[in-house]
């Protein structure tokens, strides 16, 4: 559980940075990272018989994917990562009271 507390940190650094005038190739690395954070996390999920945060992550690493990119704009990307962060801190206290 240690690697998804670890996990679920680093995406939200991540995200919260992406609110402040970065470079394009940062977008592209956080878009790698979250795909591949937020698969494991949808694994992980699965093998725990979530199907909430199985849906969730699956649906987040769909969006955030890099290969077939959704173009939304910086703004309504920005209202993401603010959703993204928050359902992040909520997943890591709803994990710490089970």
């Amino acid at each position: 559980m240690k690697n998804v507390l670890l996990i679920k940190i680093t995406l939200i650094f991540l995200f919260i940075v992406c609110w402040f005038k970065m470079p394009w190739v940062y977008f592209q690395f956080v878009r790698s990272i979250g795909f591949l954070g937020f698969g494991y996390l949808a694994f992980i999920a699965y093998k725990n018989s979530r199907t909430n945060w199985l849906v969730f992550y699956s649906i987040s690493a769909l969006i955030i994917q890099p290969i077939f990119k959704v173009s939304l704009g910086r703004y309504y990307w920005n209202i993401m990562d603010l959703i993204w962060v928050v359902i992040l801190f909520y997943s890591i206290n709803a994990e710490s009271v089970d």
